[in-house]
């Protein structure tokens, strides 16, 4: 771990309910790598998921295209991106939630879908 002082992400993490609770990589600037560890070593330290923000970005996500005229923002139509990086842990939570011992015995049986934006960025498709 680097010296980076941690106490404020350290407090929030410590109060956040680390069931229902996503928070996201740093974007890929310089300079991220000793910050980014501090996230990972924290929300890891807390059970608290990470949206994968690098591998997003790193793959679909590597156009310059998707930018605002001031990077690292997203251009309006393209946070589609960023929903995907949180897809997954979001969907993990629900999940968990919706099959969780309470649903069962209630006999409830119910079906999740989350619904990415439509390409042009007007909301769901």
């Amino acid at each position: 771990m680097t010296n980076i002082p941690c106490t404020d992400l350290e407090a929030i993490l410590a109060r956040a309910p680390a069931e229902r609770t996503v928070v996201s990589d740093l974007p890929l600037e310089p300079g991220r790598a000793p910050y980014q560890s501090v996230l990972a070593d924290v929300a890891d330290r807390y059970n608290v998921a990470r949206a994968d923000f690098a591998t997003v970005f790193n793959g679909p996500g590597h156009r310059l295209d998707i930018f605002s005229l001031l990077p690292p923002h997203l251009n309006d139509r393209r946070y589609q991106y960023w929903y995907e990086a949180f897809r997954p842990p979001v969907e993990a939570i629900i999940r968990r939630d919706l099959t969780g011992e309470d649903v069962r015995r209630r006999g409830i049986a119910i079906r999740v879908r989350l619904t990415a934006p439509d390409p042009d960025g007007r909301g769901p498709a």
